[in-house]
């Protein structure tokens, strides 16, 4: 975290440089040369509060003339636990990440939207607190247009990432580019790679099909205005068909998804358009947009997005996934954490397809294992599934919930759907972390990025304009 979100006063008059870091165990407050550790505060029935134990590290500095002093910039004072403790906002974590969830605390600096940021630090608390009470008085129902702009930025950047890597080996990556593999925008066709390419060259920073299609689901969604879902439906259709016979539709789409556009543009309804047997990973790629659109509606969600996965894709794996993937996006915007997404996952996905149920039950025994086993044949699988491509999504974000670049890299570096794996990702950790978490050369490298912006801009803004 920045120093400027967590300060500590001296005896009254010395600033001192303050950092906090969460263990497997409990919480190290660092002040100056000063550290405090205290096991996390558990309650009988298991649940521990990170917030109670940081309060405790507060009282033992206060004890040794430490005034510990909190993010002042948070407008949303009534729903920060914390503020009473501190001077304002949660210590420079947002009690809207999780209560009592350690992994859920995400840094206010990764950008919830739930915060304005404040220059210096306030001398009259009383003042502060009316001024965050105003706002939150005039703003009953809190932005989360950073999530949405780090959702869609996100996707695209892991698709980008990945597009490269795809068709291509873990070991043909490392030998390509060193024992870290991929780390940046490569060139599709650039010259590096050791075997023959045939297709199209695209120049770094490029996304697929996946971003493409995401950004169809979008537009369908900011031009709905709550209408019923088979006018959603028939406008992502309409949008899926004119994408396929596009000049901009050179970027390997997959087989399944060519098919079904063919009949949508040959006026086949799209109940009817889909492919019924094919569980390929292609309509869960693209759902992020509908788990920004119904965040805070799950049945909705739900809805949308399996009705979504049936334009294209029929398989009950490949339905499930779908929901399943913008249900993660849905969990990300509520800061959700790993764990509260897997079993989410398990009670209202995996009973409804036995082969998203048999991936989800191997996760937990994998995350200890390396992404080059994890995410192999040996492990989730390749990727090139519905199922496989979403826990394998699920696999890299709960291994680095609060860095964007470690989860989409560990999905880039794979033997199977590199760029599938990290869309999914990206829009996951994008939307639980925000467009500041998202190196800033990615977002300014990336395809179309004012257009990404744009599309994140106008779906936040149908979304909370529109109940």
């Amino acid at each position: 975290m920045r120093p400027a979100l967590l300060r500590a006063v001296h005896d009254g008059t010395r600033l001192e440089p303050v950092s906090l870091e969460l263990g497997t165990d409990g919480l190290k407050l660092t002040i100056g040369r000063r550290q405090y550790f205290f096991p996390f505060v558990t309650y009988p029935n298991g649940e521990r509060d990170a917030y109670a134990t940081l309060a405790a590290c507060a009282r033992a500095a206060a004890a040794d003339g430490i005034d510990l002093l909190g993010c002042a910039s948070c407008v949303r004072f009534r729903f920060s636990g914390m503020s009473q403790q501190f001077s304002g906002g949660e210590a420079g974590y947002c009690a809207l990440a999780g209560f009592r969830s350690t992994r859920g605390i995400v840094s206010i600096d990764h950008g919830c939207g739930e915060f304005i940021k404040a220059d210096g630090w306030p001398g009259d608390l009383d003042a502060a607190y009316r001024s965050r009470m105003n706002v939150a008085d005039s703003e009953p129902r809190p932005s989360r247009l950073n999530a949405f702009e780090g959702a869609i930025v996100g996707l695209a950047a892991g698709d980008a990432l990945g597009h490269p890597a795809e068709f291509h080996r873990r070991a043909d990556i490392i030998r390509t580019f060193g024992p870290d593999g991929i780390q940046d925008f490569v060139a599709v066709g650039d010259p590096a790679w050791r075997t023959p390419f045939h297709g199209t060259h695209h120049p770094a920073g490029t996304y697929t099909d996946d971003t493409q299609m995401s950004l169809a689901v979008a537009e369908a969604l900011v031009d709905w205005n709550r209408g019923d879902l088979e006018t959603l439906m028939q406008g992502m259709a309409s949008r899926f068909a004119d994408w396929s016979r596009s000049p901009e539709n050179d970027r390997s789409p997959g087989a399944t998804t060519m098919t079904a556009c063919g009949k949508l543009a040959s006026g086949v309804k799209w109940r009817e358009a889909g492919v019924p047997n094919s569980k390929g990973c292609g309509s869960a790629m693209r759902v992020a947009p509908i788990g920004l659109f119904f965040w805070r509606d799950i049945p909705r969600l739900l809805e949308a997005a399996r009705a979504s996965s049936l334009i294209t894709h029929g398989h009950d794996a490949a339905v499930e996934s779908s929901a399943a993937a913008a249900l993660l996006v849905a969990l990300a915007m509520s800061k959700r954490n790993p764990e509260e997404m897997f079993q989410t996952l398990m009670e209202e996905c995996a009973p409804r397809s036995p082969d998203l149920k048999a991936c989800l039950e191997r996760l937990p025994r994998l995350l200890q294992e390396d992404p080059a086993e994890a995410l192999s044949a040996r492990g989730l699988g390749e990727g090139w599934v519905a199922e496989e491509a979403v826990v394998s999504a699920l696999y890299c974000f709960w291994r680095n919930p609060l860095d964007f670049r470690a989860a989409v890299l560990s999905a880039v570096n794979t033997d199977g759907d590199s760029d599938s794996i990290a869309c999914i990702v990206g829009g996951i950790s994008g939307a639980f972390n925000g467009l500041s978490a998202i190196p800033e050369s990615w977002q300014k490298e990336v395809e179309n990025g004012g257009g990404l912006i744009d599309v994140a801009r106008r779906l936040c803004h149908a979304a909370e304009s529109s109940g």
